[in-house]
């Protein structure tokens, strides 16, 4: 009965290792047959602030939020290549700095809403980028500067409107109530 046991073993490893090289085989040709589309296109309207929010938007934000995306070495490998085209293609879809001042004052003000709620809650930049690229973890300090930013930010646009939405008013209401965060 070992016997047996032993002479099924063999082949159970063989075909293991066949389907291991297989599989590998198949992501290589399909990684160079379909590449994933990577580009960095010219940036129409980028946004301009201080050199401290820039540094932080670079760094945290612009790899899936702008056109200077940084493609890593694994961006061109498949299947991982397909998944990060998709999320940059994604982000720049939602928010794109490259084209900050090309969105209408009204866009620029549910964007700088929904930059204030995610930076707020930690949702942004995702945990998974932060596990990937150390660098984009932000600070409580570089958090409270980026709110300062947004609440200036919609303080003006809501100046040059004259008047103040019920969803600008809230944010602006919670960064007063944290002088660390509104000063």
């Amino acid at each position: 009965m070992e016997a047996l046991e032993a002479d099924n073993f063999l082949p159970k490893v063989l075909s293991i290792v066949i389907s291991l090289l297989t599989t590998s085989c198949v992501i290589v040709v399909a990684s160079i047959v379909f590449p994933a589309r990577r580009s960095n296109p010219e940036a129409h309207a980028p946004l301009r602030a201080s050199d401290d929010v820039m540094g932080i938007l670079r760094r945290a934000c612009f790899d899936c939020h702008s056109n200077e995306t940084r493609w890593p070495w694994y961006s061109a490998l498949a299947p991982v290549s397909w998944l990060v085209a998709h999320d940059v293609a994604t982000g720049r879809r939602e928010l794109n700095f490259s084209e900050w001042y090309s969105y209408l004052p009204e866009v620029r003000r549910r964007k700088l809403l929904w930059i204030g709620r995610a930076v707020g809650d930690g949702t942004m930049p995702p945990r998974l980028y932060q596990l990937v690229h150390r660098g984009s973890r932000l600070t409580k300090a570089q958090r409270s500067l980026i709110l300062r930013w947004l609440k200036d930010e919609l303080n003006k646009l809501d100046c040059r409107s004259e008047r103040l939405d019920s969803a600008s008013r809230s944010l602006v209401a919670r960064l007063d109530l944290h002088p660390e965060v509104g000063r």
